[in-house]
């Protein structure tokens, strides 16, 4: 596969999202927002074939047939570079015009709330429906926008045509936000970032809001340049293999709950992930569920609920992967993490 999905593999996701040809709206906006929730419902965002893997070190596979045997075929999800890059070639399937671009991820996104900014290191893709510009992103864990973000262009752009001055803040900036899970908020901005050194620049900002109360944290920073599968192979690297890499340092798997899912939870088990539950065409989404190491935790409509689980063994780990999930590891892939740091040791017993 070199471009596209063919009907076949096409068919096949929709499967995978329970989202069949026969639920999907002719409006292409709405369209493209069901597909966009449906894959953050079903499909996982997660660091488990750096850790669940016999080689050393683990660089993952970016081809187009590797991504689609490894997230369709063997029902697993990935991080940004893997599931945005197979959700650009779902969307161009679907007709849709797609710009896939990289972002600069927050320091905020770490905890350090200094307006800095990383190098590029994170992918997300833009999307033209009827003169319009949309951000969409399946891979940033619980801080992606459910819906997509409309760009709104400021005034007038600097370095763009007649521009206004660079300084002239007001008119060259620009906002729009959008709802997340309630009550969690997503906005967009066209504006400076305190490292630019050339007055005239600007990139857009999406920033999140948690709480009502909460102030504004910067998620990531793009510019509208196409990048191509070149340049996300440079991010792959470095990202499997950095020492300084998230994702490298812990093992994680997030993905978002349904309120049809909460509605259909038994007393005894908060959920599970069963392929095709909630089989409908507009999916309501009420929280996410997320291991990191050795934690399983949900949040529902922004609160903290008690832990799911602590987990002790890798035993444990590999049964709630599967639970919550929907990933199952090969025995191969279960011995891949001995001797990781990552690997859940039992504490000696006396």
């Amino acid at each position: 596969m070199t471009g596209p999905l063919t009907d076949t593999q096409l068919d096949a996701y929709l499967a995978r999202i329970s989202f069949p040809r026969a639920l999907h709206p002719a409006d292409p906006l709405a369209l493209l927002t069901q597909v966009h929730s449906h894959h953050l419902a079903f499909v996982p965002f997660e660091s488990l074939s750096i850790h669940y893997n016999p080689a050393r070190p683990p660089l993952l596979k970016l081809a187009p047939d590797a991504l689609f045997d490894k997230i369709v075929t063997r029902k697993r999800g990935g991080y940004c570079v893997e599931v945005n890059q197979l959700f650009r070639d779902v969307l161009r399937s679907l007709g849709f015009t797609v710009l896939p671009v990289s972002a600069r991820v927050s320091h905020s996104a770490g905890g350090v709330h200094d307006g800095g900014f990383l190098g590029y290191s994170h992918m997300a893709n833009l999307i033209d429906i009827a003169g319009a510009r949309y951000l969409v992103d399946v891979g940033f864990g619980p801080d992606v926008p459910p819906q997509p973000l409309k760009l709104v262009y400021p005034a007038a752009r600097p370095g763009w045509g007649p521009a206004a001055p660079a300084d002239d803040e007001e008119a060259t900036t620009s906002l729009q936000e959008c709802d997340g899970v309630a009550p969690q908020r997503f906005r967009i901005a066209y504006r400076r970032l305190k490292d630019h050194t050339d007055a005239h620049q600007r990139a857009w900002v999406l920033s999140t809001r948690r709480k009502p109360d909460a102030d504004w944290l910067d998620c990531y920073a793009f510019d509208e340049f196409e990048c191509f599968p070149p340049d996300y192979g440079v991010m792959n690297w470095s990202t499997n293999v950095g020492p300084e890499s998230f994702f490298v340092r812990t093992v994680i798997a997030q993905r978002f709950l349904t309120e049809q899912e909460l509605a259909e939870e038994d007393a005894s088990a908060p959920y599970t992930h069963a392929e095709g539950a909630g089989r409908t065409a507009t999916l309501q989404l009420a929280g996410t569920i997320a291991l990191a190491g050795n934690t399983l935790r949900r949040r529902i409509h922004g609160v903290d609920e008690a832990i799911v689980a602590t987990i002790a063994t890798e035993a444990e780990r590999v049964a709630l992967l599967e639970k919550y999930f929907g990933v199952v590891l090969s025995k191969e892939e279960q011995e891949g993490i001995r001797g990781d740091p990552t690997e859940i040791v039992p504490a000696a017993t006396a």
